[in-house]
């Protein structure tokens, strides 16, 4: 059993160091004060225009990705740093300027000295 402990907590330790080393690419995001919570992000509804999700997210988000698929599609990829410690991204996807797709990715660590 504390073999298994052991290679659980080197794995996850692994992967946490790999987290800051070699970070995803949209940790490289330029910092801002606009840091959306987890409530802000679940109370966005698909089909809102991309206006619409900026106000309630509190600041526009960095545009990852654009493709236009003939004049009929355009789908735009939006980025946002969450209020989770150390990483927390938002993505939303818009097609045609509605919200279409929401991914999140969220790593939340809570630190605290012993008593």
């Amino acid at each position: 059993m504390w073999r298994l402990l052991g290679i659980f907590t080197g794995a996850f330790l692994a992967t946490l160091a790999a987290a800051f080393i070699f970070p995803p690419s949209p940790l490289y995001m330029p910092t801002t004060d606009c840091r959306p919570d987890r409530a802000r992000y679940d109370s966005l509804v698909f089909g809102q225009s991309f206006e619409a999700v900026s106000r309630q997210m509190g600041c526009p988000g960095v545009k990852a990705s654009e493709e236009h698929l003939g004049d009929a599609l355009s789908i735009i990829t939006y980025v946002w740093r969450t209020d989770s410690w150390p990483v927390g991204i938002a993505r939303l996807a818009f097609y045609n300027d509605t919200l279409q797709a929401k991914s999140s990715t969220r790593l939340d660590l809570s630190l605290s000295l012993p008593k």
